[in-house]
């Protein structure tokens, strides 16, 4: 309780500053303005006056306005931190950053847009613990409209909430914003300024504040999660882990939100005059919450259904875990055709299988290679070419009288050809080329025709 002496002391520098704002404003073209800030944010034990807080929403509401008001809380919030001003304590402290919250949800977005450039002028004085918990909410409040350009705390029941609306690449990001939201309003313990009755109406002011937020956010994040159980499993699996703790966080959300909602105080002196704040909507957003967490106790709604659908998500920059080939599960292959086609070599020689098309020209080449002497075989070669016959088969047996082929290197690196029954004589070292083959088949087609003239001479004799 307050006594009397400070009740006069307190009254006496009030009077004093607003004398000393008068000497200041008076006669300029914003001295009405800087009255309303004034007079809604002063050190007194009540919440701030509707009336000046409209008066603020009407001069926002006109657009050009919007700098100057900013410009004047930004001060009015330096100025409740400072020692030597009579309003430096909590409730001044409180009562300027609730006003700001008002403002900020009020009209278009102007005034959000303009406040989102700036949000490092929203800073609570260290003194004041419950203020900076209440700046810390209201930056991550703008950075999260400034990521998203959409207000989610300011969302109305006349219409579905944005989150059911946008794609889900949108879902996945959006989510994480109102997450973020939510978690910085549920770290606002404002319990201790209710003990303080200096600081008591103030500090239920901010709080029922608070709810009024809290009640579209949570929707707007139960929402998100009602789409992610439909695509999670289709997200790539970083994504898919994110949304996996903001479903933990979900859970989490729902006690953390059901205290507060529950110290929602409607007294005139203290409530927020907005229709979106009664004792209806409040009742409404309990149950809501007591739905919520009945269905995460549900087998197809709980964290570990949820994270059986996140952990079936594989990485879109990876083909999938059970397609990736391994040396146990890699099965060598062949083609039977490219087997057939290909031509068949000593031992110890190796052939890349390619198309028949290649193989075609690439045999002629090989076989052109071996009669030049320019084979690279490791092993000698039969020759399977009967010599001195007309007719001869290549797919014959090998003839006892048959020439050998060896490999010397008295002939610069060519095979040698023993000429034994052949032309030339017996012992006679030929070399194994494209000339010596012209000419032993030249000489085995004289020896034809000679043998076909004998024969047709001794018919003619024998008759």
């Amino acid at each position: 309780m307050e006594s009397i002496k400070d009740h006069v002391k307190r009254r006496a520098m009030v009077i004093a500053e607003r004398v000393e704002l008068e000497l200041t404003v008076a006669g300029t073209e914003y001295a009405p303005m800087e009255r309303h800030v004034f007079k809604c944010t002063k050190n007194n034990t009540k919440a701030p006056k509707e009336k000046h807080v409209i008066a603020l929403h009407r001069e926002i509401g006109e657009g050009d306005a919007c700098k100057t008001v900013l410009k004047m809380l930004a001060r009015r919030l330096k100025e409740v931190a400072g020692h030597q001003i009579s309003s430096a304590s909590l409730a001044a402290g409180l009562k300027t950053l609730a006003v700001w919250h008002r403002c900020i949800n009020s009209g278009d977005d102007t005034f959000v847009t303009l406040c989102a450039r700036y949000p490092h002028l929203i800073e609570s004085p260290p003194m004041n613990p419950a203020g900076q918990m209440y700046a810390a909410y209201l930056r991550e409040l703008l950075s999260s409209f400034s990521a998203s350009k959409h207000a989610y705390h300011r969302e109305t029941g006349f219409e579905d909430t944005r989150m059911r609306r946008i794609s889900n690449e949108m879902v996945v990001q959006e989510a994480q914003l109102v997450c973020n939201q939510l978690r910085k309003l549920a770290e606002c313990d404002l319990q201790g300024g209710l003990m303080d009755v200096k600081t008591a109406s103030a500090t239920q002011y901010c709080i029922n504040m608070l709810i009024l937020d809290a009640m579209p956010l949570f929707k707007a994040l139960s929402a998100a999660i009602d789409r992610l159980f439909e695509f999670v499993g289709t997200l790539p699996r970083t994504d898919a882990e994110k949304m996996t703790k903001l479903f933990n966080n979900y859970v989490k959300f729902i006690d953390r939100l059901t205290a507060p909602a529950k110290q929602a105080d409607f007294r005139p002196e203290v409530a927020v005059p907005l229709t979106s704040f009664d004792k209806k909507a409040v009742r409404e957003f309990l149950e809501f919450l007591k739905a919520a967490e009945a269905k995460t106790r549900t087998e197809n709604g709980s964290p570990e259904y949820f994270r059986a659908l996140a952990d079936s998500a594989v990485d879109a920059t990876g083909p999938p875990r059970e397609a990736v080939e391994t040396p146990e599960t890699r099965v060598p292959t062949f083609s039977m055709d490219a087997a057939i086609a290909a031509p068949s070599y000593g031992a110890g020689a190796a052939k890349s299988m390619e198309p028949a098309s290649t193989l075609a020209g690439q045999n002629l080449i090989d076989l052109e290679d071996d009669f030049l002497g320019t084979s690279t075989l490791a092993q000698p070669l039969p020759l399977t070419m009967p010599l001195g016959a007309g007719n001869w088969d290549p797919f014959a047996p090998e003839p006892t009288t048959a020439g050998t082929m060896g490999q010397t290197t008295s002939n610069g690196g060519d095979f040698l050809f023993d000429a034994t029954g052949a032309a030339g004589g017996a012992g006679q070292k030929m070399p194994l080329n494209s000339a010596t083959l012209s000419m032993l088949y030249s000489q085995s087609q004289v020896n034809t025709q000679m043998g076909g003239m004998g024969g047709g001479s001794m018919g003619q004799g024998m008759g």
